[in-house]
């Protein structure tokens, strides 16, 4: 199974792909839920993330070979923290 992530600008964004399964959540729910334990129930082999809200990726990269990841311009959004717990998690646990 596939699973595509959008981290936007308020929200975090889950689609299960062939299933069609579609989660969304606010970047500070995910400070507070349990969004992996959710995942868990597919059997999810390569994730792809959009991440690029105002970050340092530039290109279609392996997140373990990321550098600057982070917030770069201040006016571009605000750090919540949740976006960044989704990206580490999912990197820990998945090829993405």
């Amino acid at each position: 199974m596939f699973l595509g992530i959008d981290h936007g600008y308020k929200s975090v964004r889950f689609h299960i792909e062939p299933e069609n399964v579609f989660l969304e959540y606010s970047r500070k729910d995910l400070l507070k839920i349990d969004f992996m334990k959710k995942l868990s129930e597919y059997d999810i082999r390569i994730v792809a993330i959009a991440y690029s809200m105002g970050d340092g990726i530039d290109k279609i990269i392996d997140t373990r070979y990321v550098k600057n990841r982070s917030l770069l311009e201040k006016f571009v959004g605000d750090y919540i923290g949740g976006g960044t717990r989704v990206y580490d998690e999912i990197s820990e646990k998945y090829i993405t």
